[in-house]
């Protein structure tokens, strides 16, 4: 099926998601309560729409929301906590898919080429932090299109010379083994913060009272610790970096510039929309993601990046956003899950459990990563896990620690899934863009880096939660 001629499926599933992206946005933004019933029609529409479309992993997700909305329909005054766990799966999916339409600018963008492929290029010693702020700052906008544009810039870099003995052979796969460690370590912390991820959606909307600017800076003080645990297990795997033998290339100032400036706009644009509509920030960030993509693309029209702005935007919707269709789904039937799960918990006797078991507040912590990284060992996405224990930790009747605290914590585990699990979303896609298997991206190549972490992070918590 060429590009330009897409299916009846894919106008479909086109036309359902924009629906669905546009009543929630009715709801949140501008407090129309009407559109919370035809949003959650247009939910469960979808799923119809994508089944066609489903793998094994859907149709398992299908038959656990399936048994979870069973459970709640027999469970006394369940009905409700049903139409609040498929409300939030349908906040999910317009969130997400809002969200990749950034991604679809930046990927078209001549800026955003020319500062990734400047970022794999770096001399030896710069490599490893050139990577990591390299995968961190893309993927604010790019989400998990960063692995997608960065890895095969790191294939094609190591390879760029002609390699003629074992030795080369050798390095070249040494090389890239670090440099796209780096990347998804960098990666896979820009969650912790940034409010344009999934993450921080999920865990504001379940733990009431935190301060978004405590969650931040703490968050980027976490990231700049693993960025240094995940450096000193370069250095002390692969030894001291050799030195360049060619000169750095210059930095390509006029696309950094240009790049600071569309994050720029998006901070300014969000913050106007918080303060005209009194919205959350991720909230206002769905609002400003549309109109985002319409002027960059004009630009790149502008620029020659772009043939034809009309033409570019119609391939977006028609083409790109049904390819998001099934991500989408798995991210709000996860979300379902959670919350519905969190809903049929015995909330109480884990309340009580954690009373009688006299376990520290450090340690209450610490055991959150834990339990999502170990679940993400047999396939239960980190997602599904943080959905379900932010829920159940904001049931309990007291925090184990301050709300920021349990934030960081829960951010952290699904951030570390991606260097720990092979079935994490992060893992999978690098996986099917560079052709390496999962499990030798994470177990073999971030095993020590994430059994390293956990250890790191558990000894923080040791010392903010007064152990």
């Amino acid at each position: 099926m060429s590009p330009t001629a897409p299916s009846i499926l894919d106008r479909i599933c086109a036309a359902v998601l924009m629906i669905l992206s546009a009543l929630v946005l009715a709801r949140l933004i501008f407090g129309q309560e009407w559109a919370a019933i035809p949003s959650r029609i247009m939910a469960l529409v979808l799923k119809d729409v994508v089944m066609p479309r489903f793998g094994p992993r859907e149709w398992v997700l299908f038959a656990v929301a399936g048994g979870l909305a069973l459970g709640l329909w027999f469970k006394p005054g369940g009905w409700p906590d049903a139409g609040f766990a498929l409300r939030q799966g349908a906040f999910f999916t317009a969130f997400i898919l809002l969200m990749m339409l950034l991604r679809e600018a930046a990927m078209t963008s001549d800026s955003v080429l020319k500062v990734g492929d400047w970022t794999t290029r770096q001399p030896p010693a710069k490599r490893y932090a050139a990577m990591w702020f390299g995968g961190h700052t893309a993927g604010i906008l790019l989400n998990f299109g960063a692995v997608s544009l960065l890895a095969p810039l790191i294939q094609r870099g190591v390879r760029a010379r002609p390699i003629k003995s074992p030795e080369e052979e050798l390095r070249a796969k040494t090389r890239e083994r670090r440099q796209i460690s780096a990347l998804i370590r960098g990666f896979s912390m820009v969650i912790t913060w940034a409010p344009t991820t999934l993450t921080q959606v999920i865990i504001f909307s379940a733990i009431p009272g935190l301060d978004p600017v405590k969650v931040i800076l703490l968050a980027l003080v976490l990231s700049a610790v693993m960025l240094g645990v995940g450096w000193i297990e370069d250095l002390l795997t692969w030894g001291k970096p050799r030195l360049a033998i060619e000169p750095p290339e210059p930095f390509p100032w006029r696309a950094g510039l240009d790049l600071v400036f569309v994050y720029a706009l998006l901070v300014v644009g969000a913050w106007a929309v918080v303060e005209a509509s009194g919205v959350s920030l991720p909230q206002a960030l769905m609002t400003v993601a549309p109109v985002m993509l319409i002027g960059w693309v004009l630009v790149q029209s502008r620029g020659g990046a772009v043939d034809s702005a009309p033409e570019r935007l119609r391939e977006i919707a028609v083409v790109s956003i049904p390819k998001m269709a099934r991500e989408a789904y798995l991210l709000g039937a996860a979300g379902f899950i959670g919350i519905s799960a969190a809903k049929l918990a015995p909330v109480d006797a884990i309340a009580v459990w954690t009373e009688q078991a006299h376990l520290p507040d450090w340690a209450l912590l610490a055991a959150l990563p834990i339990v999502i990284t170990l679940c993400g060992q047999i396939a239960l996405s980190p997602m599904m896990m943080v959905v379900f224990l932010a829920a159940v930790v904001s049931a309990l009747p007291s925090l184990p620690a301050e709300p920021e605290y349990v934030a960081l914590a829960l951010s952290f585990g699904w951030a570390l899934s991606m260097t720990a699990s092979p079935n994490a979303t992060g893992a999978l896609l690098l996986a099917g863009t560079t052709g390496l298997p999962p499990t030798t991206l994470t177990w073999r190549w971030n095993g020590v880096y994430s059994i390293t972490a956990l250890t790191v992070f558990a000894a923080l918590c040791w010392v903010v939660a007064g152990g």
